[in-house]
Parts: C-alpha cells; sequence; structure tokens
C-alpha cells in the first residue's frame, strides 16, 4: 500500500475514472453537509446524488463488458426497483420522491462503473487504498469528539446502555461505523495478503493506525451490529490465518490484547447486554414480540399489518401499485432493515433476486486465494450484518468499496485476461 504508487495510478486515470477517486476521499468531508437539506436549499449530498447516475453513464458510455449471470440479477433488481419508484412518484408526484428512487437504485450504478472501472487487481486494491485515506476524516473527527467535545451526540436510554452516542456531525452513526469497520476489513486483507513479505515501516504504521482507530472508535459509537462485523473480521482472519504457526501466534497476540482490555468487559455489559436481554425475554416469553430487535418488530409488524390490506399481487410485484399512502414508509430507510425493504419495493421476486445475486458472489469465493476469499466473506457478511438493523444498500460510501470487492471476485474468479496488481508492500 505505496502512496508513490497510488499517486501514479491516479495521475494516469482518465477523466471518466478521476472522478469517482475524488468522490471516495471527498465523501467524509460532503456527507458532514447533510443538515444543509432542512433549508430550502439542495444539499451537496442531493446535488451528488442526482449528478452521480448521469456522471456513471457518460463515462462507461461506448464501453463494452462482458455479460455476467450476475449482472443479468441486477439487471432485473433494477427494472423491479425503477418500476415501483416510477409508481410511487406517479401517486406522489414530489421531488422528495425522485431523490428517494435515485438512492434505491445507485448501489447498482456503482456496481456496473466499477464493472468498467476496475480492469486489473491493481485498479481494485488501489480504490482500497482510496477508502483508507478517506477514512482519516472521520479519525480526525474522532480525536476531536474525545478530547474537545462532541460535536453531535445522541443520547441513549437506559434500555440501551445510556451515555452518549458520537456520530461525528454526520446524519447518523453509520458513517463513522462504515469507514471504522471498512477500512478495518481492508487493512486485514492486505495484511494476509502480505503476510510473508517484509511490510514497510510506514506501512506497519499505517496498519497499526487503522486498526487501533477502527477498534477505539467501537466505544463511543456504541452500535452492537459495528461490534458483531468486528468480531467476524476478526474470526475471519483467525480462520484464514491460524492455519500457519505464525498466524496463529499473531492471533493469540491480539486475543490476549483484547482479553486485557478493561473497556471489553463494560462493552458486553453497557452497551451490548442490555440489548440482547431484550432478545432473551422475548424468547422465554416475558417481553412481547413487539420489543424484539431493540423494538424494531413493532414497525415491521405495523406495516405487515398494512401488507396483509393489500391486493394479493403485491406479494409478487411490490407494494408501490397498491397505491396505499403508507408505501413511501415502506420502501425508505425507516424500515432499518434491508431484507424488509426489498420484499416491500420489489416483492418477493425482487428479494429472492437480490439474494441470489449475494449467493453468487459468495459461490465464486472457491475459486479464489486465501486474502481474496477473506474479502469476499467480508463484504457478504458486513451487507448481511448490517442488513438486520439498517439499509447497507443506501449507504453508498459503503458500496464504494462492498460492489468493488464483488466486481474483483467476478472478475478474478472466471477472467484469465485479469492483469495482477503491483507490488502493494
Amino acid at each position: 500500500m505505496n502512496f508513490k504508487t497510488w499517486r501514479i495510478w491516479f495521475y494516469k486515470l482518465p477523466l471518466s475514472k478521476k472522478w469517482f477517486v475524488a468522490i471516495i476521499l471527498l465523501r467524509p468531508y460532503i456527507d458532514q453537509f447533510w443538515e444543509a437539506k432542512s433549508e430550502n436549499v439542495f444539499s451537496p449530498l442531493q446535488i451528488l446524488g442526482a449528478l452521480f447516475p448521469i456522471l456513471v453513464l457518460l463515462s462507461i458510455a461506448g464501453s463494452k463488458s462482458r455479460k455476467t449471470e450476475i449482472s443479468l440479477l441486477l439487471k432485473i433488481l433494477f427494472i423491479l426497483i425503477f418500476v415501483n419508484d416510477l409508481t410511487i412518484y406517479l401517486y406522489y408526484p414530489t421531488l422528495a420522491n425522485i431523490a428517494e428512487g435515485i438512492r434505491h437504485i445507485t448501489f447498482i450504478f456503482i456496481y456496473f462503473y466499477l464493472f468498467y472501472f476496475i480492469q486489473n487487481e491493481n485498479d481494485f486494491e488501489r480504490i482500497l487504498q482510496t477508502f483508507i485515506y478517506a477514512s482519516f476524516i472521520p479519525f480526525g473527527l474522532l480525536i476531536y469528539e474525545v478530547f474537545i467535545g462532541p460535536i453531535n451526540p445522541e443520547y441513549l436510554s437506559a434500555g440501551r446502555g445510556g451515555g452518549a452516542r458520537y456520530s461525528g456531525g454526520y446524519a447518523d452513526i453509520m458513517t463513522y461505523a462504515i469507514y471504522f469497520m471498512g477500512s478495518f476489513g481492508i487493512i486485514n486483507y492486505f495484511l494476509l495478503k502480505n503476510f510473508y513479505s517484509k511490510i514497510s515501516s510506514i506501512n506497519l504504521i499505517i496498519y497499526s493506525f487503522v486498526a487501533f482507530f477502527s477498534f477505539w472508535g467501537l466505544f463511543f459509537i456504541k452500535h452492537s451490529a459495528s461490534w458483531a462485523v468486528f468480531t467476524t473480521i476478526l474470526l475471519l482472519f483467525a480462520f484464514y490465518q491460524t492455519k500457519k504457526a505464525s498466524g496463529l501466534f499473531l492471533m493469540l497476540i491480539v486475543l490476549v490484547v483484547l482479553a486485557s482490555s478493561s473497556g471489553i468487559g463494560d462493552v458486553y455489559s453497557d452497551q451490548i447486554y442490555p440489548l440482547i436481554s431484550k432478545e432473551f425475554k422475548v424468547f422465554a416469553g416475558n417481553a412481547s414480540i413487539e420489543s424484539s430487535f431493540n423494538g424494531r418488530m413493532s414497525r415491521w409488524l405495523q406495516y405487515y399489518g398494512v401488507w396483509l390490506q393489500m391486493p394479493n399481487y403485491t406479494i409478487i410485484t411490490g407494494v408501490a401499485l397498491s397505491g396505499f399512502p403508507e408505501i413511501k414508509h415502506m420502501v425508505s430507510g425507516g424500515m432499518h432493515n434491508d431484507f424488509v425493504r426489498f420484499f416491500f419495493l420489489t416483492g418477493i421476486v425482487g428479494l429472492i433476486v437480490y439474494l441470489l445475486f449475494l449467493f453468487a458472489i459468495f459461490k465464486r469465493r472457491k475459486y479464489l486465494s486465501v486474502p481474496d476469499k477473506f474479502i469476499s466473506l467480508f463484504a457478504i457478511l458486513t451487507i448481511v450484518l448490517y442488513s438486520v438493523s439498517a439499509v447497507p444498500s443506501i449507504y453508498f460510501n459503503l458500496q464504494y468499496i462492498i460492489m468493488a470487492i464483488f466486481v474483483h471476485v467476478i472478475k478474478k474468479s472466471s477472467s484469465k485476461s485479469y492483469v495482477q496488481s503491483y507490488n502493494t508492500r
């Protein structure tokens, strides 16, 4: 992960690719202006959201890409989302619904654009490297919040562990979580790839810096799903590395350090146990099912009741054609579960297509090297774990790296012309 290599790579990129790298770097800064939409102006995020599909279409116009079954699945999903969002707009013609519709399909634009962008392994790894550089902004914000004062804290109830949850001035804690966990997964990929090579001192410093802030930041965002992702990354790294004696030794050191941290016990008792204790009570019959998943089950059941009143065809097509006034909420990020949201937005057909898309990526891991198996499972499990309580498909700073990983997996597992990267040390 050499900066000189990255700089040369960026300099040689055509303009049709440079703009995307710039967006990755600037996104943590642009996201700070999310509140501008509350005023009577378009926020930078809304402007970027509207321009992104246009920039993608202009960039890939005339390019040819190999057709795959995975690309076909996403094209089907695109049609289903587009038709339903268009229907919602026809019922409720507002700019807000246009913007929401664009948000729903942007992750598919990201995939097809990256299929054009990533021509070799070097392109893929430099995109990951760009994300690491972008993460320095959230890391800096965390330092400010810890030592100067929180920017826009959310105070949790006692039932959720209490205390202040830091968000860095972003719209919610997911932005922090994405950069903390995304960068942590990426450095583990580079560590696996260079485990038996001589890692430069500067890279070792960067790896240590990112690992520290990714772990440290979890204590302040107080997000159970991110603790689950962090644990998953460590387990994946252990699974692929402890088959070697030196890898086992490294993981033992990590486990000893984590076990000796006085904060780990506090995290479990203060942040995790108050939430999972609710699930235990539900399972034991001592609490209503509506209180499960931190109370989100009550919202899902509420809209499930609405869905039961809709015409039978909505199970196949999605809820938009019903015309019910609740449809805008049922397909929005407010559902706090991407699987539920996809079911309401695109029907059972769309949900199955989305799951088949993830499964198709998962199947291709058997053709990959150990580092690539790790990064592919990291991407899939991150999506799955966050989808239980959030909507990762509309967090585009996460989709930048997730879709880059998926494209890398597809091309490396099926294309003999996929050129190997430069040395990443």
